[in-house]
């Protein structure tokens, strides 16, 4: 009949529509247009049935039901109609700092870095809620890694000292604070796996990076013409109408580059530039120092002396022990079993809150506080600290 007619023709009008939409892949909307689509499909099928099927008499007993059914199906339908619409219109204003056809930020996946089948160049969206795919990722990955983030990095920033476009916040700002994205994603894992890990060989790579990172860093802020558009922006901020959102990261970044010495004569950036990098030398040496104290330090301790002390501290210091040899010649009889505090924030910070043993919580205390000044000729904390205030010193002359 002609009700039929009408629910198809609107059917396909709506499934069309929707499908017009789903380029968006919004997972609500996606879930919201089956549910629909769905129940068009069998309410039609239904009415068809029960039209064939059913006497007149008792038809008539479903009218108004059909009635109210349509009009559901009707407003869902257009509810769900503009929820496509509304996320259309959402998209492109949320995403306008995200998306724009000026922003030069991107992954970086040419053939030459696809052939190096270096796992932290590579698309994590495989993997379980995208984090990084630590168990294929060696300390040999990271050089080129990071080589080519520092280069995917200058590219996003030239990109927006070539924009012809007058300045904005938009082509300049918004595309600068997204810029360098791979970089991040790559120096995120290295961080990580320096603070935690800490082998030799991440070490020995750490070392190795770490100047040229931090002249990496200097550059940014030397790109010629980078910061002329972030000077330009910055000075009329107030009449661009910007968000307090806007306005602070317009402040943020101008401070960033005005103390990088951005304003400075190309001699003192060098100077600055050379600076910067020895001190980011030191600093890597004195942290791995820290860690190299907390990784060799160990109180060891008996039962007896773990008075007070929870259960959870308890098995971490006797996996501890175990893991250092001290209970690898024990008979299952042996009442001599060995509990190790280290200098690990999770194995200290308990004993020294849980333990009921004063005269060992002062020792803990004690090495706590030394970590990095274990006096060890290799690992001369205090010269280096004293190099580090007098590279300080000459760079805050220079400002």
């Amino acid at each position: 009949g002609r009700r039929g007619t009408n629910f198809l023709l609107f059917f396909f009008f709506f499934f069309f529509f929707l499908m017009k939409h789903y380029r968006l892949k919004d997972q609500k909307s996606k879930i919201s247009a089956s549910i629909f689509s769905s129940f068009y499909i069998f309410y039609i099928i239904g009415d068809l049935m029960r039209r064939a099927i059913l006497p007149q008499q008792i038809r008539r007993g479903y009218k108004k039901r059909n009635q109210l059914t349509s009009l559901f199906i009707c407003g869902a339908s257009i509810s769900t109609a503009a929820r496509a619409f509304s996320v259309n219109s959402n998209l492109s204003v949320k995403t306008h700092f995200q998306m724009t056809a000026s922003s030069p930020t991107r992954y970086h996946t040419s053939s030459s870095m696809e052939k190096n089948n270096n796992p932290l160049l590579a698309n994590w969206s495989d993997q379980p809620f995208h984090l990084p795919p630590f168990a294929s990722i060696d300390h040999s990955h990271f050089k080129p890694a990071l080589t080519a983030g520092m280069e995917a990095h200058m590219e996003d920033l030239q990109a927006i000292v070539d924009n012809d476009a007058s300045a904005s916040f938009e082509n300049v700002f918004a595309t600068y604070d997204r810029a360098g994205s791979l970089m991040n994603k790559v120096t995120a894992v290295f961080s990580n796996m320096c603070s935690s890990l800490n082998t030799d060989e991440l070490q020995s790579v750490q070392r190795e990076m770490a100047p040229i990172l931090s002249r990496h860093q200097s550059e940014t802020y030397q790109i010629p013409g980078l910061f002329t558009k972030i000077e330009e922006i910055h000075q009329k901020r107030e009449s661009l109408q910007l968000t307090q959102e806007q306005k602070r990261l317009v402040e943020r970044i101008y401070l960033d580059f005005t103390r990088s010495g951005a304003a400075l004569d190309k001699e003192k950036q060098s100077e600055l530039t050379d600076l910067n990098a020895e001190l980011a030398t030191l600093t890597t040496s004195f942290t791995q120092n820290v860690m190299k104290d907390e990784e060799e330090y160990e109180l060891v301790l008996t039962k007896d002396d773990m008075v007070g002390c929870p259960d959870f501290l308890l098995e971490a210091a006797r996996t501890a022990a175990s893991e250092r040899n001290h209970n690898s010649k024990l008979d299952d009889n042996d009442d001599g079993e060995k509990y190790v505090i280290t200098l690990s924030r999770s194995l200290v910070e308990p004993f020294l809150t849980y333990s009921d043993r004063r005269d060992l919580r002062k020792v803990a205390w004690n090495a706590w506080i030394r970590r990095g000044e274990m006096n060890l000729p290799e690992r001369d904390n205090l010269k280096i600290a004293i190099q580090i205030l007098k590279t300080r010193q000459k760079i805050a002359k220079i400002h």
